[in-house]
């Protein structure tokens, strides 16, 4: 599970230009359903901006020979602002 907070709002939430506050939270979860697949669920809670959670679901294949790409840790970094925190916590490994 990733949780990521104190991103900054000059960005979009999506490209359909939605926006985003500063408290918005996001909440990642991240589960191998076999080799070549990986489930990701998603929990995006920001009250400045939407009055319940949403959720989103991206499932992702992994192509024989392709390598993973990193996209989802990079953008998180990109959002973060200078103050933020991002945590990561092993499901399971009790030191979260």
């Amino acid at each position: 599970m990733v949780d990521t907070n104190g991103l900054n709002a000059i960005t979009w939430l999506d490209d359909g230009g939605h926006p985003h506050g500063d408290r918005m939270r996001l909440t990642e979860r991240f589960r191998r359903r076999d080799f070549g697949h990986l489930d990701i669920e998603m929990t995006i809670d920001d009250p400045e901006f939407y009055t319940k959670p949403l959720d989103g679901h991206d499932p992702k294949r992994a192509d024989r020979g392709r390598r993973v790409d990193r996209v989802h840790v990079r953008e998180r970094e990109r959002l973060r602002s200078p103050g933020g925190k991002v945590t990561s916590t092993a499901a399971g490994d009790g030191s979260g």
